[in-house]
């Protein structure tokens, strides 16, 4: 399968013609037409070079969309999670939702841990088209994660972005899985209902259950990669002041929002 590129619009946005790009390159111009057109394969060794012809960033020619951020990593509970909550949230009622008991797996978004910092500023180039506010999730596939979710290794999951930005409760997210921020800053997955004007409840098998939720936000899961190998898909070092302005926050007072 011949995936599509974005060489020919970062030639056009360079002012420089096919042929000039391909004398530099060292191949034909009808080489570079049949790239560029999604004839011939282009490779990331193709797309160095081009990077450098051009100055852009390679995989801003690999693909046509423009990198997802990544919002946080899904991982199983271990003893380094233990210490994470002792250390950064001893008030947590996350290391008790699955019915007094841990939970089987966590979500880690502020990359405070040894395990999870590999995650800062990362980014996830997709051929798939998704609308423009969409952020993703990793689940993390170099941890072995619980028997009922060895499907999901490696995952990409797909995230509604807009309500991160305007702070806001999707209607879209109730009875389905989301993902939400509570007023203190945790990330929390599950299937969401409204208990109240706002209060929330999020249930889930895997990452623990919660009632009485004061939320800032709410965002509901849009699609789910499985096998992003297959796909085209690429996690790159790549800072997103994006990803910056709607994850970590505390809330600032104020009330809900519905929309």
């Amino acid at each position: 399968m011949t995936l599509m590129n974005n060489l020919k619009n970062m030639i056009k946005a360079s002012d420089r013609t096919l042929r000039d790009v391909a004398a530099q390159k060292g191949i034909t111009p009808e080489s570079i037409s049949r790239q560029c057109n999604g004839k011939t394969p282009l490779n990331e060794y193709d797309a160095q070079d081009y990077a450098e012809i051009l100055g852009c960033n390679p995989w801003d020619i690999m693909y046509q969309n423009p990198p997802v951020p990544l919002l946080a990593a899904v991982m199983p509970w271990t003893e380094a999670t233990d210490q994470y909550f002792l250390d950064h949230g001893p008030d947590s009622r996350i290391p008790t939702s699955d019915n007094g008991k841990k939970p089987r797996l966590t979500i880690a978004h502020e990359w405070q841990g040894e395990r999870t910092k590999r995650f800062q500023n990362k980014s996830v180039y997709l051929h798939d088209y998704y609308k423009d506010e969409v952020m993703a999730v990793y689940w993390d596939h170099t941890v072995e994660l619980p028997e009922n979710n060895t499907y999901l290794a490696s995952a990409i999951e797909i995230v509604d972005a807009e309500p991160l930005r305007t702070k806001t409760i999707s209607r879209d997210c109730f009875g389905y899985f989301s993902y939400a921020m509570t007023k203190d800053g945790e990330l929390l997955y599950g299937i969401l209902y409204q208990a109240g004007k706002s209060n929330f409840t999020i249930e889930s098998l895997n990452f623990g259950s919660f009632t009485n939720l004061q939320l800032e936000w709410a965002a509901p899961s849009l699609a789910l990669i499985t096998r992003p190998d297959l796909r085209g898909v690429k996690i790159v070092e790549r800072p997103t002041p994006k990803l910056l302005e709607v994850v970590g926050t505390k809330a600032q007072g104020g009330g809900v929002k519905l929309v």
